[in-house]
């Protein structure tokens, strides 16, 4: 098992998930159900938002070692404390392009507009 770096105080743990319905090629070819995708966004603990100074529907800049997005802010008691969640292939925030595959963990930081 690789050695994880233990977050810093200023960073979130970026977790990603598959959502039942995402922006996949099949999805988007059946008309009667495309619509169902929802749009991404980066949800996080409400203590975590207050930390951060944002509220519900605020656009931060969310960076990592790989890259940046700007992306909307949705505080979420189900979310753990000092974790970030998005969506993967969904429209709204490109969690593809805030990922570093070589890394055990991915840490985010979040900046208000």
């Amino acid at each position: 098992m690789p050695d994880v770096p233990p977050a810093d105080a200023y960073s979130l743990r970026l977790v990603t998930v598959r959502p039942l319905y995402d922006q996949g090629t099949l999805l988007q070819h059946s008309p009667s159900i495309a619509g169902l995708a929802p749009r991404s966004a980066i949800a996080v603990h409400p203590s975590d938002s207050d930390r951060l100074g944002v509220v519900a529907g605020d656009r931060v800049r969310a960076s990592t070692a790989r890259g940046s997005v700007t992306a909307e802010v949705i505080p979420d008691p189900r979310v753990p404390r000092g974790i970030a969640v998005v969506g993967f292939n969904l429209e709204g925030v490109a969690a593809a392009e805030l990922i570093d595959a070589s890394e055990p963990v991915t840490d985010l930081r979040l900046e208000t507009l």
